[in-house]
């Protein structure tokens, strides 16, 4: 048993989940079906719940009106509700977020992947080994992107921190004559901000001849102050200054002669010549080499090697050659590259096991995903939507994507192109995929399929909850004010729903603040004429018993003698008429004859002039207001006893007049004496006219 308090609408109230079963939740709108989906989440998940503080409450500092939900243990959850379709739903290049861990990631996909890891351990326990290798691969990535996107004419962007740096010679090693008493700031560590420190000054300049700072006389050292920006800016200096550091670093794997050149071209004071950028695109297209293969070699995985028949000759291509990378032959770069080399050499030995891992990998993946298209989009086809999904095999991953029946390009996001209907079809089959991946400790289903036809309604409950793989035998709650569902689930297909447990069906009504669940069996979805008949025999009076007797009457649609004089009694006439009009012709004597004994034969003993009394008497229909067994019986009583005098409120006058009197269109209904799908409100509003407090 979950309890609820202060939630919202919810001042207090209880419901039940069963494990391992569909639970299903009816009710009408304004129950608080969100409330409590949201409730049960934020509970779960341990998150506070002083979102769903009744507003009634906000302003108080009193502790004990805060929420809380009580019997129900922290654990993994997952709710379908509009926030899941907008945050994790048809994104712009995959229908789902993370759908290769929905679709692909199979108990048996990490069984192979572990296998293949451990095949080629040693890989990585030469990169865990060595913190260096991520320094290098780090410091060879900013060594190459400080030549920028090469031009046609140059190897190097005319723009890139090379060119606007060490390119224009290098006076923080050379600092020009004059401003040789800036040294102490140009070559500090801080030197960027030191001379961004200095321009800034230029801006505060407003009285010429001092100093910004101190207001002290500049007189005499204004051309050395301004020659300070005319030869540095904090660009400049940036560049320069991460080049010399990046350099420094990586200078241990550079060969002797071209480390000594290195150093001589980045510390030159002169601006470098096409032959200074001949040699430095040498060693950056010498580090390309490097740097890629390290990075395939650390990011070595399945999918790198999904190309079973090329193995061999992939991991003979990521062996590092270094007396062919003559810029970076040195004792530290082997002593890196060696043991790289070495791992290699091992997997080329047990390339034969590797293989087949790879192979059943790549087949069982295969299969994975076929299934998975094929039954989403005999989803699709069945509901008659025409989409379907493929899943796109990248380089480096595995994406679902959407397309039309009529177009081969997969839609960018669906979206933009699905309706809301068909996206929330849709998306609650990805819901159920990431469900059975996921594998929740509960399954909250908010408000899941009312917004469909009835087609699209069973067919998407038989996916989710019928089909080889779905919901069924996992703890479910399904909260809806739609009863279609509940017709199917409760009664017409009941036998369908009930493996491995039967569904748990239950009624929500939120009365001033109060939730309560009542029991729906099999038994309680009755036929519109098993209602009927069943209430003009147990009803308290001929008032309520004519009420029921009218409603059935209308199902036959056939508006003969029976009807009419039931429908004078309701406009409480004096002489019945044949028609609702003033004008309409009277009913003759045998046709009030015929009807009366046809209505007794339901109510025995039925009296027009005795019924028409008590219908003209207030005492009487007040009375019979109060007893009434539900919110139906009176809204009933209150429309006869006003007789078209309501509430001026068109809304109110709808559910008074149609709503509850001749829009019920259920073959199929719960009996609405015994369980209440008028809303209080409604009510409310007729005892207000009524004058009752």
């Amino acid at each position: 048993m979950i309890l609820i308090n202060n939630c919202n609408s919810i001042d207090n109230g209880s419901i039940s989940i069963l494990p391992e079963v569909l639970n299903v939740k009816y009710a009408i709108n304004g129950t608080g079906k969100s409330t409590v989906a949201k409730a049960i989440e934020l509970t779960m998940k341990g998150t506070s719940l002083a979102e769903l503080k009744p507003f009634k409450y906000r302003d108080s500092s009193d502790t004990a009106n805060e929420p809380s939900v009580a019997g129900l243990a922290p654990g993994s959850i997952m709710l379908f509700n509009d926030e899941y379709v907008s945050q994790f739903v048809f994104k712009a290049d995959e229908v789902l977020t993370n759908s290769f861990e929905i679709f692909v990631k199979t108990e048996s996909f990490v069984a192979l992947t572990d296998e293949i890891e451990q095949a080629i351990a040693d890989i990585r326990k030469t990169f865990h080994q060595s913190s260096e290798l991520d320094e290098i691969i780090s410091d060879m990535e900013a060594l190459i992107a400080s030549f920028g996107k090469p031009t046609k004419k140059k190897g190097y962007a005319e723009n890139s921190p090379m060119a606007r740096g060490p390119g224009k010679g290098n006076k923080i090693q050379h600092i020009p004559s004059g401003l040789e008493g800036y040294s102490l700031y140009l070559q500090s560590d801080a030197n960027t901000k030191w001379i961004k420190w200095q321009l800034d000054g230029h801006s505060f300049d407003q009285n010429p001849g001092h100093c910004p700072y101190c207001t002290s006389s500049t007189e005499e050292m204004k051309d050395t102050i301004m020659k300070v920006g005319e030869v540095y800016d904090a660009n400049y200096i940036g560049h320069i200054t991460q080049l010399t550091k990046v350099m420094e670093r990586l200078r241990d794997y550079f060969s002797s002669p071209t480390e000594a050149k290195i150093e001589q071209v980045i510390k030159s004071p002169d601006q470098l010549e096409d032959e200074h950028y001949n040699f430095l695109l040498e060693v950056k297209d010498q580090g390309v080499i490097l740097l890629e293969k390290l990075k395939s070699l650390k990011f070595l995985g399945f999918v790198s090697m999904k190309d079973v028949g090329k193995l061999e000759d992939m991991f003979s291509s990521m062996k590092i050659d270094i007396s062919f990378l003559s810029h970076l032959e040195s004792q530290k770069t082997k002593d890196i590259t060696d043991p790289i080399n070495v791992a290699i050499d091992g997997i080329m030995r047990k390339i034969t096991p590797l293989k087949a891992a790879v192979g059943k990998q790549k087949s069982n993946i295969r299969q994975t995903i076929q299934r998975n298209k094929k039954e989403i989009n005999e989803f699709l086809k069945t509901a008659g939507y025409k989409y379907e999904v493929d899943v796109d095999e990248g380089d480096a991953s595995y994406k679902m994507r959407l397309r039309h029946v009529d177009h081969a390009a997969p839609i960018v996001s669906g979206a933009k192109h699905l309706s809301y209907g068909e996206k929330n079809a849709f998306s609650l089959v990805l819901f159920m995929y990431e469900c059975l991946a996921r594998n929740p400790g509960l399954i909250v289903l908010d408000d899941p399929i009312s917004s469909f036809d009835k087609n699209k309604k069973y067919a998407v409950l038989n996916m989710l909850f019928r089909g080889d793989r779905c919901l069924k035998g996992r703890a479910v709650l399904m909260l809806t004010h739609d009863f279609e569902p509940v017709i199917d689930i409760g009664y017409t297909l009941k036998n369908k729903f009930s493996h491995p447990h039967e569904p748990f069906i239950t009624f929500l009504r939120n009365r001033n603040g109060v939730l309560t669940e009542k029991v729906v069996a099999s038994e309680d979805i009755k036929t519109f004429q098993v209602v009927c008949r069943e209430n003009i025999d147990s009803a308290p009076n001929v008032l309520v018993k004519v009420i029921f007797l009218r409603r059935f009457v209308e199902i036959g649609g056939e508006k003969d003698a029976v009807y009419h004089l039931l429908s004078n009694l309701f406009h409480k006439r004096a002489n019945p008429r044949m028609g609702a009009a003033d004008t309409a012709p009277l009913m003759d004597a045998a046709d009030v004859t015929d009807a009366t004994n046809r209505i007794a034969t339901y109510i025995p003993g039925f009296s027009y002039a005795t019924a028409l009394t008590e219908f003209t008497d207030e005492t009487f229909m007040l009375a019979a207001y109060s007893a009434a067994r539900s919110n139906y019986e009176k809204l009933q009583i209150f429309r006869i006893h006003k007789d078209g005098i309501l509430s001026g409120d068109d809304v109110i006058d709808k559910f008074i007049n149609e709503v509850f009197h001749i829009e019920n269109d259920y073959i199929m209904q719960l009996d609405p004496s015994e369980f209440e799908i008028v809303p209080d409100y409604v009510i409310a509003e007729c005892d207000r006219i009524l004058g009752i407090v």
